[in-house]
This record gives structure tokens, sequence and C-alpha cells, in this order.
């Protein structure tokens, strides 16, 4: 088998470094266990390998996914052993299987945020439950972000979509206040839609 899905967590220290720095680890580990990555043809090969949804500076990661392919047969088991020890302690690998649905077609990730107690004037004398949904395009936009209406935004109360991130800093803020300290779950829900202005 030459493509194959895995499953790995990401925790401690390791939170903080972004994206691309991730992206760079693993082409390093791969390279130090000397597995065999398949590159893309052109002037500019690049390794044929692909990560679920992103996750933001800070955050860990329980369940984040890493699709690639390699130039040669090679096991599950055997990818598994050898790319765990080239990776440091705060990168588990905790699946090797073959590819189900494409990497593209995932549409939504599970967060679970823990919120520390907070004494202060204001969190103590605002108690009011928690909302349902949290518009994404009722928050604060930062860089070049941009909100538009759009014929795809069929879910909630407002109609519009978010555009605009292509570059460090693109993105929309989003300030709540919670009941009382705990661990909430915050599912983030996105799609992609054809008919927003161009960037």
């Amino acid at each position: 088998m030459t493509d194959f899905r895995i499953i790995f967590s990401k925790k401690g220290s390791l939170a903080f470094i972004s994206h691309l720095d991730l992206t760079h680890t693993f082409i390093r580990a791969l390279k130090r266990a000397g597995i065999p990555l398949k590159y893309s043809e052109g002037f500019n090969p690049r390794p044929k390998m692909a990560f679920g949804l992103p996750l933001s500076v800070g955050t860990e990661g329980e369940n984040e996914i890493l699709d690639l392919s390699l130039s040669r047969d090679l096991s599950c088991e055997e990818l598994k052993e050898k790319l765990q020890g080239s990776l440091s302690d705060e990168i588990q690998i905790k699946s090797v299987s073959e590819p189900g649905k494409k990497i593209k077609n995932i549409k939504y990730a599970v967060y679970r945020v823990t919120v520390s107690e907070d004494n202060g004037p204001e969190i103590t004398s605002r108690k009011s439950a928690l909302p349902e949904r949290f518009e994404f395009e009722s928050g604060t936009l930062c860089g070049t972000a941009y909100t538009y209406d759009s014929a795809y935004a069929t879910t909630g109360e407002t109609v519009g979509m978010c555009g605009g991130f292509e570059h460090d800093g693109d993105g929309i803020s989003l300030d709540f206040t919670v009941p009382e300290s705990g661990d909430y779950e915050l599912a983030i829900v996105y799609g992609k839609a054809n008919d927003g202005p161009s960037p």
C-alpha cells in the first residue's frame, strides 16, 4: 500500500508551533525515518501530503489527520513504527490506515474549550445562558477578512459568509461570556461558497 491516513495527537509545547512548522516537522521526521515520500511533478516538486483542518496556534490536537503517499509499498505497522521513532513525544501516532473519504470532504471539527474561573466583576455579574449558535460574520474582522451575502448561507439567522483569509493575521475574533468555569464543547462548521468576491 502506498496511500495512508495517519491520525495523530499534538500536545504540550508543540501546540504553539504554526501549521507550516508542523508540516516541516513531519517532512523532516519522514526523511529521518527513511520513509520514501512521493513527490509531485514539475519544476517545484512537493511531497504528496495533506493535513486536515489546521489548528490555531496554542491549540492542542487529539485526533489530527494527515494523508500522504509513498513511492513504494509499506505496511501500516512499519510506517507507524518508523515515523513515531523520528517524532517528539509530544506528537503521538495513534493510527495508520488506508484513506477513506478524501480529506477535502472534511466539513467540520469538534473543539473542547476549557475556561478557567474568573472572579472579576464582569464575569460574576453576567450569568446569562450561552446561545446555541455563534455567527462568525457577527465577530470582529481582522486583517483583510470580509463578509458578504451569499446564496449558500442557508443556516443561521445571519445571511452572510466570511472570506479573505489569505494572509497571516486574517481572521475573525469572537468574544463571549460563559455562565461558569468548566469544559464546553464547541463545534465549528464551515463551508466553501463559490459566489464570493475575489480577494
